[in-house]
């Protein structure tokens, strides 16, 4: 089993799970070379101008936390995606 990890058409956003290592999703948007990830805490980051050929070594990558850690994380600009917000309960 692997990392849930896919190509997505802009303005499209995944919420499906997976059970490997502290990432949960991956979501890659080619228009802007964005590389969305979700970890498993809940908390989601979009790094920036990250080339296809990155995202695609990424997807091959049999630890996509190990890559994660090598080859992406501290090497883009990133920030963090805003949570959605739950309804309250009156």
């Amino acid at each position: 089993m692997s990392a849930n990890v896919r190509q997505i058409p802009p303005g499209f956003l995944s919420g499906q799970q997976t059970g490997l290592s502290g990432i949960r999703d991956a979501v890659y948007l080619p228009d802007r070379r964005e590389l969305q990830i979700t970890f498993k805490s809940g908390r989601a980051f979009a790094y920036a101008e990250v080339p296809q050929s990155m995202y695609d070594a990424f997807r091959a990558s049999p630890s996509k936390g190990a890559f994660f850690n090598i080859a992406i994380r501290g090497r883009f600009q990133f920030h963090e995606l805003a949570q959605p917000q739950l309804p309250t309960q009156h």
